[in-house]
């Protein structure tokens, strides 16, 4: 699945240039399996963005807006999972003709930060100290939410995990179960419970499913979703709040979808090229 992966790291040579241009960001570098040197054509990208103390703030409190230029998806906030002095950001981009491009965000202040063993540089125009460790996540408390701010973060959770799970799909269609798919089922079902709609009972998904079983079960779990999504719009826009879902997530997400429905092909797991190894010499 060459084009996935050709797509996904044009979209980090964009990234990355446009993070360089900004002078309130000192230090980008990849994480996770991409950051390793063992990912694949379904790797998604893991991005740590070092700001300066002074506009980190303005960029949390607005990161849509910081990374508009890329038309995101949706944006969720996961506060726990980021290091200390920092945050974390699951993000959706359109893609191309293979669908939406996930990448995580990890936020962090310039005074807390530190390169670890495990992190592929990009660029560090900050010096920022290096350690013999890798780098950890984790502790940070989670925000209380309100009522509808639960539902629009169950939203996002939805496609979020629902790209995570077409992913793995992709990436092992014999397995037998979709062992992440409990999430996306418990996401809809948070949304429907705010509307006031019973929910759905198989939250495990079919037992030892075909590939075709589990791309057609992921199909009907987005058909739900998409069917109340306007209702969950009203519901932001009634009290406030941003949306951050925009219109273009239903259908980026299906062209995920559809990009590996058959044949399924194993990834290429060979030595990353092109684009993306120029971007990561420069």
């Amino acid at each position: 699945m060459k084009l996935r992966r050709r797509e996904r790291d044009a979209l980090l040579t964009r990234m990355v240039g446009f993070l360089r241009d900004d002078r309130r960001v000192a230090a980008v570098w990849l994480w996770g399996s991409l950051g390793r040197g063992t990912g694949d054509d379904w790797s998604d990208l893991d991005l740590w963005v070092v700001t300066d103390d002074p506009p980190f703030d303005a960029i949390r409190e607005d990161f849509a807006g910081f990374i508009a230029p890329f038309s995101p998806l949706f944006v969720l906030e996961q506060t726990p999972n980021g290091p200390p002095g920092g945050t974390s950001f699951n993000v959706a981009f359109p893609g191309g003709e293979t669908g939406a491009q996930n990448v995580d965000f990890t936020l962090w202040q310039r005074k807390a930060a530190w390169i670890g063993t495990d992190a592929r540089l990009l660029f560090d125009r900050g010096n920022l100290p290096k350690r013999a460790e890798p780098l950890t996540t984790g502790g940070n408390p989670e925000p209380e939410y309100g009522e509808t701010e639960c539902l629009l973060r169950e939203t996002r959770f939805f496609f979020l995990m629902w790209l995570v799970c077409v992913k793995y799909v992709a990436r092992n269609p014999g397995e037998e179960r979709m062992g992440l798919f409990p999430y996306v089922v418990n996401a809809g079902n948070a949304v429907r419970h705010y509307f006031g709609h019973e929910p759905l009972p198989d939250v495990d998904g079919p037992r030892t499913p075909s590939p075709e079983e589990k791309i057609a079960t992921l199909r009907r779990a987005m058909d739900e979703l998409a069917a109340v999504l306007p209702r969950v719009r009203d519901a932001a826009a009634r009290d406030g709040l941003p949306f951050e879902v925009t219109s273009q997530a239903v259908s980026a997400s299906l062209r995920f979808l559809d990009s590996i429905t058959p044949p399924y092909r194993q990834p290429d797991n060979g030595p990353v090229a092109g684009e993306f190894a120029s971007t990561l010499e420069t």
